[in-house]
């Protein structure tokens, strides 16, 4: 597989900026913006930090940068807002949004008001500048995520490129990874499903049409929680051995287990949400998640 496909994904390229101004920019750009607590640097470009983070090494031309931008003209009219990563350029002239970018930090996030002259050029296309005024002021606002060296970059694009190729293969190296990290003893099912004993039940086992009650709590590899039945101080119930009710792992998790057992349980995403994610769209698509359960009560039917 080629850059060009991740690149593309990843980058947005100058021109679609272009495309994005035609539309909105001949209506409501005018002469002035309110720079009340901005701050003029040398290039003259007007600059208002808002956040401060906790880094203080700033990016370099040819480092790789992730940020969070928006862009806007007069009273706050936003044309454009997105996520971008790429190469950071040399300012040709310190007036340009490689300049502004170098102003930051790794946590930062700032405003800048910069005439639009100076952000399109002759290389991004000057051509696409004729219906704006001359000189007319446009506001970026930047938050720098991240800055990544070369090699830091390319590491991601490996792996990145491989979970496009083979998103289970990939799973099961994070997985195997968390495991580990973290020092954990599991042994893994024929399906997929990675489990350990936490404590022992009595040796009731669960039979089809039995109500089970269960505690547990759902966590992704990253660490970040999105349920909890303790949480909500109510056990959760369901019919076992009915279809859809559970997802896939979560039932053959039960099927092993006994009343009064609790596991520690790791779900590739073919075992849990799937290539769609949750219903909620708090699990992403491809997200292997972590319960721990409790079987805590076989009740007959």
């Amino acid at each position: 597989m080629s850059d060009r496909r991740f690149n593309s994904i990843l980058i947005l390229k100058p021109m679609v900026f272009i495309l994005l101004l035609a539309g909105t920019l001949q209506s409501c750009i005018r002469d002035e913006f309110d720079t009340k607590g901005f701050s003029e640097l040398p290039s003259g470009i007007m600059f208002k930090l808002h956040k401060i983070g906790e880094f203080t090494d700033k990016p370099e031309a040819g480092d790789y940068v992730k940020i969070d931008v928006s862009y806007s003209v007069l009273n706050d009219s936003v044309f454009y807002s997105g996520t971008r990563e790429f190469a950071l350029g040399r300012s040709i002239n310190n007036t340009d949004l490689n300049y502004c970018i170098q102003q930051l930090a790794e946590g930062d996030s700032a405003s800048f008001i910069i005439n639009t002259d100076n952000l399109f050029t002759e290389k991004n296309g000057a051509h696409a500048i004729d219906f704006l005024r001359d000189k007319s002021k446009i506001k970026i606002d930047i938050a720098l995520r991240r800055i990544l060296s070369e090699e830091e970059y390319n590491n991601q694009r490996t792996e990145f490129l491989s979970w496009i190729d083979n998103p289970e293969t990939y799973e099961t190296e994070q997985i195997e990874e968390y495991i580990k990290q973290n020092k954990l003893k599991m042994k893994t099912s024929g399906s997929g499903m990675y489990y350990c004993k936490l404590r022992e039940g009595n040796g009731k086992k669960p039979v089809s049409g039995d109500i089970l009650s269960l505690n547990y709590e759902g966590k992704m590899i990253n660490g970040k929680y999105f349920d909890s039945t303790k949480k909500r101080r109510e056990y959760f119930s369901y019919k076992y051995g009915v279809q859809y009710q559970v997802i896939k792992g979560f039932e053959e998790a039960v099927s092993r287990m006994t009343e009064g057992e609790k596991v520690m349980i790791i779900l590739p995403s073919w075992l849990a949400f799937g290539k769609e994610g949750s219903a909620t769209g708090i699990i992403p698509p491809f997200t292997s998640v972590i319960y721990e359960l409790e079987l805590v009560k076989i009740n007959k039917q």
